[in-house]
């Protein structure tokens, strides 16, 4: 469990930096932008990780799962795996760039599809430090990884602010993304060069990759709908300057969901190895320590939104982005549970049954864009984030049963009733310090200082947790 909880620890910490750098970046852009500019960045950066999405996830997470699982047959894995995502990466982007002028349209927007056109042409670049990257955590080295994560973060917030200072619009926003992705790429093949992968002595078929690879192609893009579809309703149904609000409060919201990406990361290898050697207690414990570190660290997040919620937006974007904070309210909830949900997916997919995660989550989907449609137009902008919460509550208890049956009950109880207890204490003490602006941050950074202290105290964050 050992290597578990320090690849998570350092994928966390990579995807922790990213938060910051985009953060930084959208908070940069949000003060040199106009709202409504801000929202048409929002919007097309949905679109763009969406064609990504297809062309990263599935080719990519094979190879990190069969590297995993059979490491001498590494650099044949890469080599099959590079040739399918040529094919995959030329499809999306053909797609995207074609369909520019028709997504434009849709969205009543005309001019989104000349930025669109400029933004897909980073799917080249980063769908090939994609694969790079993957190739390091099918071989367990964690820290490379974190590291290419890194890099690429700092490498497109540098970039972005570069580009668009220089170019003084829109545009240079999309072209220093492609820098980023660029920079990272280059990372990537010095990692490759030195990690003396042996020749492959017997030929591998690539059937069970691509088997693999569609359907988790497909849920992936499913998935990815959830942070989008949201957005997109708002736009369609509504528009304005009611899409920079809800960027922002959206940007935010994702923080439980892209910060423990790293877990799921970490947690797909070490299951595939598990599930190889039929060693079902190992797969079993990997998945409770899994959602033990995932419930302790989400909840005390949620909880402190709900009184800070406001005060976040403001901080991190301005004054007049205040509005989002009652929208972030729910949907920091919604995307809590889609870190949960991509979480129990994981598992489906580390014991090849990726078609079940594609089917819950093709009818989640489903589910979500009848809910915008009803809510939005009953309740306007806040119906929005419902409809986002529920679906997600839905799909999320069904794959919750789906998982139980199939590895046993992965929730430590004891654990779950210690970290309730001391989440639900720092949010009590919370009512009682009536702080706003810097103050209420300042406040939040103290109670999750009280919160890991008491973690601590009921032993609930050991050592061991955190360094091996």
């Amino acid at each position: 469990m050992s290597s578990l909880k320090r690849g998570t620890m350092l994928l966390m910490f990579g995807w922790g930096v990213q938060l910051v750098t985009g953060f930084l970046l959208n908070r940069w852009l949000a003060k040199t932008l106009s709202l409504e500019l801000y929202g048409t960045y929002g919007i097309v950066m949905g679109i763009l990780m969406w064609f990504e999405i297809g062309a990263i996830s599935g080719i990519p997470t094979a190879l990190q799962k069969f590297t995993a699982a059979d490491e001498r047959q590494a650099s044949r894995f890469l080599v099959l795996s590079s040739r399918i995502q040529a094919v995959f990466t030329l499809f999306f982007f053909g797609t995207a760039f074609l369909g520019a002028p028709l997504i434009g349209d849709f969205l009543k927007d005309t001019a989104l599809a000349g930025y669109l056109k400029i933004a897909v042409w980073d799917i080249w670049t980063y769908s090939a430090f994609f694969i790079l990257m993957h190739l390091q955590n099918g071989l367990l080295r964690f820290s490379r990884q974190a590291l290419m994560i890194i890099v690429f973060s700092v490498a497109k917030m540098v970039a972005v602010v570069v580009f668009v200072s220089l170019m003084r619009s829109l545009d240079g926003a999309f072209y220093g993304n492609i820098a980023g992705s660029f920079i990272a790429m280059g990372l990537g093949f010095i990692y490759l060069a030195r990690s003396n992968l042996q020749p492959a002595r017997t030929t591998v078929d690539w059937r069970p990759l691509l088997r693999f690879a569609i359907p988790v192609t497909i849920f992936s893009l499913a998935i990815n709908l959830f942070l989008n579809i949201d957005l997109w309703a708002v736009k369609y149904f509504i528009g304005g300057a009611s899409t920079g609000y809800y960027s922002a409060a959206s940007l935010i919201a994702r923080v439980p969901y892209f910060i423990f990406f790293g877990l799921s990361a970490t947690v797909l290898p070490g299951l595939s190895r598990a599930l190889a050697r039929n060693d079902k207690v190992q797969a079993l414990n990997t998945l409770r320590t899994a959602f033990r570190l995932l419930y302790s660290a989400v909840l005390p997040i949620c909880l402190l939104s709900l009184r800070y919620s406001r005060d976040i937006i403001i901080f991190i974007f301005r004054a007049e982005y205040a509005p989002g904070g009652d929208l972030f309210r729910t949907l920091i909830w919604a995307f809590s549970l889609l870190s949960f949900f991509f979480l129990l997916t994981t598992a489906l997919n580390a014991a090849d049954s990726p078609r079940i995660s594609m089917g819950i989550t093709a009818a989640g989907v489903i589910l979500d864009v009848m809910l915008n449609g009803v809510l939005i137009q009953r309740f306007g902008i806040a119906g929005a984030p419902l409809a986002t919460l529920l679906s997600l509550l839905i799909v999320t208890a069904v794959a919750g049963y789906v998982v139980v049956r199939r590895f046993g009950p992965v929730v430590p109880f004891v654990s779950f009733l210690k970290i309730s207890g001391a989440a639900g204490l720092i949010y009590l003490i919370s009512l009682l310090i009536d702080v706003t602006g810097l103050g209420a941050i300042a406040a939040m950074a103290g109670l999750c200082c009280l919160y890991g202290i008491v973690l601590i105290v009921v032993k609930e964050l050991r050592p061991e947790d955190i360094v091996d």
